[in-house]
């Protein structure tokens, strides 16, 4: 069994439980093999939590940002959209990333973890709406506009679905970055 079987166990018994439903014995029975198992792979839930974190930065900031950047010739707005995309496809996410802020305010390892995504997340929004404003100012103020409705959506009970996600994006791109098929703009 991959350290990947145990790392998506774990995603899975917090989207659905919280963080501490992360046990050694939790996540043994969900994948079905042995502690001896588990301590093999991480040597402990402190390496696992590490394990984990990184693996959550790995999975839902940097991919979704190379496969953006994989993507050459786009235009800012398109880029923002295609990013939106890769965020709401899939399975839902919203259990997930509220459960890993909740623990965040527990454990000082899994806020500077949030800490970090969120930095590299805001600062690629910030990237790309610098060029699609040409303001650093503004760009800045719709990253976090756009992250802050991201966020927010998953926080309201119950949470905002992808198309009303979707829908809050496409009205708050609308106000400032132009459609690169219809020119004109904020």
């Amino acid at each position: 069994m991959a350290r990947s079987d145990w790392i998506a166990a774990g995603f899975e018994l917090i989207a659905a439980e919280g963080a501490a439903s992360l046990t050694i014995d939790r996540l043994a029975a969900r994948v079905q093999r042995t502690k001896g198992a588990f301590y093999h792979h991480f040597g402990g839930l402190p390496g696992y939590k590490a394990a984990l974190l990184e693996a959550f930065e790995a999975e839902y900031t940097e991919r979704f940002i190379d496969a953006v950047e994989a993507e050459p010739g786009l235009a800012p707005r398109e880029q923002l959209e295609r990013l939106l995309s890769l965020v709401l496809e899939g399975e839902p996410r919203a259990a997930l990333t509220t459960q890993l802020r909740a623990w965040a305010l527990r454990d000082p390892d899994v806020l500077r973890s949030q800490e970090r995504v969120d930095r590299r997340r805001l600062d690629y929004l910030s990237g790309v709406c610098r060029e699609a404003t040409g303001d650093a100012s503004a760009a800045d103020d719709l990253a976090r506009l756009l992250y802050a409705i991201l966020v927010g959506a998953w926080h309201v009970v119950p949470p905002l679905d992808a198309a009303q996600l979707r829908r809050l994006y496409t009205r708050a791109l609308d106000l400032v970055v132009a459609r690169p098929d219809h020119g004109g703009g904020g």
